[in-house]
């Protein structure tokens, strides 16, 4: 029953995001969507084990199908597992889940659990460079070690930005002193600085409170997020500090999934103001698509994959490429030896 269960979600999932991505899916044909939007996601993913199913085994292809559905930019990724028992010791969640999705990651271990470690992550379609971890304060030290995760992303344009995610703890002193500590850290960033995570309070708390004395979230009166299955409250937040007014938010919601978790995901769809200079050179590309053709301007190794990682397409040392029909139709990922895309068919 439950392996028929996950079958059932995984064809769901590559449905669902094939009409999601008739309308929010980029590729590099010159029909693309407007290039300054991004969307960025804030998922607690329960290490990948859905809470209402009593079985043991964890279903990451879950939770990668959740991701893909909403099609985001940026992610931040709460109760991740690496390398535990109960996930599997050689199982790398952040590692597995961006590779599928064909995204950059950054692993930030908060704790050692379970012979592995369990953190938090971000993920991006966009490069990451200064990865940091951040020890968040613990006063109170019978509760849990909390960190916050930056990285800065370089949006297509070459807009730069400051991305933090974060997870606090459930001790109430704990809380209070971890957001001023992220308010500090926020408050001596030059750059743009979006956060976002499971913070453990709801709106009209001290530590919200304090948070939107530096940072202005993209929502207000926010939808609920938590327990997935009959929410009661919102905890889960994406919020930002822009002192250059680059950026503005144009949606926010709770995405309605109640099984994979026990949260519900968050998205929020920014406009950013692209530079005046910008131009996005040929070498920033790395294949051209036409139709059901892909070519590049030097010979390169492509791989195709479905969004579940499985290699469809290998083809090494070409230029062009003929995608064929027995493939398939919807999302998939293309990786060459200069970078890798999403493409949809």
């Amino acid at each position: 029953m439950r392996e028929n269960t996950v079958h059932i979600l995984i064809l769901l999932f590559i449905s669902l995001t094939t009409a999601h991505a008739n309308s929010n899916f980029n590729t590099t044909e010159e029909s693309d969507t407007d290039s300054h939007t991004f969307r960025v996601m804030c998922y607690n993913i329960h290490h990948c084990d859905p809470p209402y199913n009593t079985g043991e085994a964890t279903e990451i292809d879950t939770i990668i199908g959740v991701i893909a559905k909403q099609n985001p930019d940026i992610v931040a990724l709460q109760e991740v597992d690496v390398y535990t028992t109960r996930s599997g010791s050689n199982v790398h969640q952040a590692k597995v889940i961006a590779e599928r999705l064909g995204m950059y990651y950054f692993f930030a271990p908060a704790i050692d659990y379970q012979g592995g470690k369990y953190g938090i992550a971000i993920l991006s379609k966009f490069p990451l460079s200064e990865n940091k971890l951040t020890e968040l304060p613990r006063p109170d030290t019978s509760g849990e070690k909390r960190v916050l995760a930056t990285s800065k992303i370089k949006l297509p344009d070459g807009t730069l930005l400051r991305f933090g995610c974060t997870h606090l703890d459930l001790k109430t002193v704990n809380r209070q002193e971890q957001i001023n500590k992220i308010n500090e850290i926020a408050l001596a960033e030059n750059l743009p600085f979006i956060v976002a995570g499971d913070f453990n309070a709801v709106e009209g708390s001290v530590v919200i409170n304090r948070l939107d004395q530096v940072f202005t979230r993209t929502c207000t009166n926010c939808p609920k997020t938590s327990p997935a299955r009959n929410p009661q409250n919102a905890i889960d937040y994406i919020a930002y500090r822009d002192t250059q007014s680059k950026f503005s938010v144009t949606s926010h919601k709770a995405v309605n999934e109640t099984y994979a978790s026990d949260h519900r995901p968050i998205v929020a769809d920014f406009n950013y103001m692209m530079e005046p200079s910008a131009v996005i050179t040929p070498e920033s590309v790395p294949f051209k698509k036409l139709g059901r053709n892909l070519t590049t301007d030097k010979p390169t190794d492509i791989i195709i994959y479905n969004l579940l990682g499985v290699i469809l397409l290998q083809q090494k040392n070409v230029t062009s490429i003929d995608i064929p029909a027995n493939v398939g139709n919807g999302i998939f990922l293309v990786s060459t030896t200069r970078g890798k895309q999403k493409i949809q068919l």
